[in-house]
């Protein structure tokens, strides 16, 4: 077990490098995406402190880059077998909770229309990564960084958010998304309001 650090922008892993094992995030985030047959990024989530990710197997072809400063624990497979059954179980714990948003966004992505998606993925988003205040959570996040997590074009999306915008949803000024709403209703994800971008 060792901590690992890396700096805004590293790659933890990569599809080609040879890691077999579990990782904490003790500080940071981590983006984790996969690449198209064209170079086309599709993020799949945005880790942040205390949760867990990795990779068991020579097949994966997943990616994981920082998107801070990050601090990482590394746990290899051997370590794993040697952990306290009680450490075991939250490592599997946080696994299964994460395989379970993963099998929601694949739902969603078949079913869900690119409208929904958008607000739901901004929504997400913002709980990781949203600078909060009392009255708002702020958001620095591209058309294109939106377009990835969501599966479309970044005209897609910049259409899609002004649909947003006519329906009273979107307010759209300088390149950055606030949700006017407050941390807890936030991080209970049921009171949505209106969200800006500014």
């Amino acid at each position: 077990m060792k901590v690992l650090s890396f700096r805004k922008g590293e790659l933890v892993y990569t599809p080609y490098d040879e890691i077999e094992g579990v990782m904490v995030i003790k500080e940071g985030k981590v983006k984790i995406y996969f690449l198209d047959k064209n170079g086309k990024e599709i993020s799949i989530d945005i880790l942040s402190e205390g949760e867990v990710f990795g990779r068991f197997d020579g097949l994966s072809e997943e990616w994981a880059e920082c998107v801070e400063d990050c601090k990482i624990v590394f746990i290899s497979k051997e370590e794993i077998k040697k952990l306290k059954p009680s450490i075991s179980a939250i490592i599997i714990e946080n696994l299964i909770k994460k395989n379970n948003l993963y099998k929601r966004r694949i739902r969603d992505f078949s079913f869900l229309p690119l409208e929904e998606r958008t607000e739901e993925i901004i929504y997400y988003i913002a709980q990781k990564l949203g600078k909060k205040s009392h009255k708002y959570v702020e958001l620095s996040f591209s058309h294109e960084e939106i377009a990835s997590f969501v599966g479309a074009t970044r005209e897609c999306v910049t259409k899609t958010l002004k649909v947003l915008e006519d329906k009273g949803k979107v307010k759209r000024k300088r390149k950055k998304i606030v949700l006017y709403i407050t941390e807890k209703e936030l991080e209970n994800d049921k009171n949505k309001k209106l969200l800006w971008q500014e």
